[in-house]
């Protein structure tokens, strides 16, 4: 499994809106999934109006798990060496991150890996 990019920042809905539309229109043939959980449902309805992506996968993907759980399945894949960043300025943050999980101060790449690899697996 590869991981090409990371992302964490704190921002308003509609930074983060251009920020998922941006990531939408760059990655034309890539599943994009957002987490069902506090407003995922909202973003997902408003997005959905967005003519720029009609036609991309765009899925909501439900949370019930703990966030440790989610991420077993590919926390196994990296302890078998099976998980690679693609290079950035973002591995630093990534792998503080996925070390201190998952009683550090951040999650929220670790869960959005989480929800590749589910998405991946077809287990909405």
């Amino acid at each position: 499994m590869y991981i090409d990019g990371g992302f964490r920042k704190q921002i308003e809905y509609p930074e983060l809106r251009r920020y998922i539309l941006g990531r939408i229109l760059a990655e034309r043939d890539t599943d994009h999934g957002v987490e069902l959980s506090a407003n995922g449902h909202a973003v997902i309805q408003d997005l959905r109006r967005e003519r720029r992506i009609q036609g991309r996968t765009l899925r909501g993907v439900r949370v019930t798990d703990t966030k440790i759980a989610r991420a077993l399945p590919w926390i196994a894949l990296a302890e078998a060496g099976k998980v690679f960043l693609v290079r950035g300025n973002w591995n630093t943050d990534f792998i503080d991150e996925a070390a201190a999980f998952p009683s550090g101060t951040h999650d929220d790449q670790i869960d959005a890996v989480s929800i590749a690899v589910r998405m991946a697996r077809n287990q909405n």
